[in-house]
Order: structure tokens, then sequence, then C-alpha cells
């Protein structure tokens, strides 16, 4: 899987971030057609900093791969004949999934790609951290633990990715720099995942070592908190 970002060097507003476009596999099929790591990847794109562009059909979890054409075939909006893209002749079938793989049924579903897509666009809405935060780096002792802060003059957010499909209760996360205050103890606020989380001890320069905010990560878990200081 690609998530391909432009120049570290752009404002965070200026980065454009996507999983795959028109002249790529679609991810689905890169990622062996496994809705839990397309999932993932959904998190990994809408909380990176930049902003987040959608493949037609990605929110689905579409197939396709070269050549070209296959890549581009109708959008499955429903089970209805040509997936609901026409009354017409599509320039291409659509693929031989579209009755099971189409906006009308995954709506209907809470537990599905689509769904998930929605939850991820409505908590960046709801955090402007999410959207127009820089990103900090945080490292785990954890290969398969990836952390990332984000933060503007409003919030403080730390995403927490277990990318993994097992549990992992071994992992500490660090950020040795950053702009949190410190002395003060922020509260760990869940906005996705089970609380409740532990609390960061801040360092003089704004990070926090050694912190892990939960026990234990979920199979495929992600935690998004909110720092929030008294």
């Amino acid at each position: 899987i690609q998530l391909a970002i432009a120049a570290k060097l752009l404002p965070v507003e200026h980065v454009a971030n996507f999983l795959t476009n028109h002249d790529m596999d679609r991810v689905m099929g890169q990622l062996g057609n496994d809705v839990n790591k397309a999932k993932r990847a959904a998190t990994l794109l809408f909380t990176a900093p930049g902003t987040p562009f959608i493949y037609y059909g990605e929110e689905l979890g579409m197939l396709g791969q070269k050549p070209d054409e296959d890549i581009r075939l109708p959008m499955q909006w429903s089970a209805a004949a040509n997936a609901g893209f026409t009354t017409g002749t599509p320039w291409r079938a659509p693929a031989a999934d579209y009755a099971s793989k189409n906006v009308a049924a995954e709506m209907g579903d809470s537990n599905s790609l689509f769904a998930h897509y929605q939850a991820l666009i409505a908590v960046r809405n709801a955090h402007s951290a999410l959207r127009t935060g820089a990103g900090f780096k945080v490292t785990s002792s954890n290969g398969a633990v990836l952390g990332l802060l984000r933060a503007n003059a409003d919030e403080a957010i730390l995403v927490v990715n277990n990318l993994r499909d097992e549990p992992i209760s071994d992992y500490r996360l660090t950020m040795e720099t950053g702009l949190l205050v410190a002395g003060v103890t922020y509260a760990s606020q869940p906005i996705w995942g089970q609380g409740p989380f532990a609390a960061p001890t801040i360092n003089a320069a704004g990070g926090f070592v050694n912190y892990q905010p939960s026990a234990t990560l979920a199979p495929g878990e992600t935690l998004i908190i909110q720092l929030t200081p008294p």
C-alpha cells in the first residue's frame, strides 16, 4: 500500500494524501480484499497531516487492477442492473461483486468499510487538529505500533495504531519534543477506542517518554485520544 504525501516542507493544508488513484491498482486488491486492512489504511489516510483524497469506490472496497480500464469501472451504487450506474449501456460492465459491494448495501451496514469512512470523516470534521494540526513524530518501542500527535493552537490529539492482527501489550510511546506544557496533567479523553486511558507525563521539552495509554491494543485497533489540559 502507498500513502502518497507531497513534499514535507509544504504547509499542512497544501499536502495532498491518497491511497491510490486512477493510474494505480486499487488499494483493496493490494490488500488482498481484506476489509480490516482497508479500514486501517483509511484510518492512516484520515489522521495523517494534509488533505485526504478518495478515489471513487475506494470507500466501498472496489477492486481493479491494470489495465487502466479495469481500474475505472462503473461506480457500484446498488445491486440493480449495471450496479445502478446507468439505465443505458456503460462503456465497461461493472465488477462481478457489485451485487454485494455497493453504496446501498454498505450504507445499511454499520460495520462496513463505507461506514468506517463515514465515521473517520465525522471525526476529522469535528476536530480541527486532524484537519490543520501539525504532525509530531511519536516513536514506539514496538515496531508494529504506529503513533502520531496532531496539534494546533486549539487541541492536541494522539493517534495510536496497532498494525498487526494480534493484541499488543508491550509498547511504549515517546515524543521527545512537542508543544505540550511541562508539569501539566493532561486528561486523556477517548475520541476513538474504549477508555479510560492513562495520562502522559509531560517532559520539559513538551513531549513524553515511555507512555502507554492502554494496557493492551486489540488486533488492528486504533486509538484516537484528545489530550486536554485542565
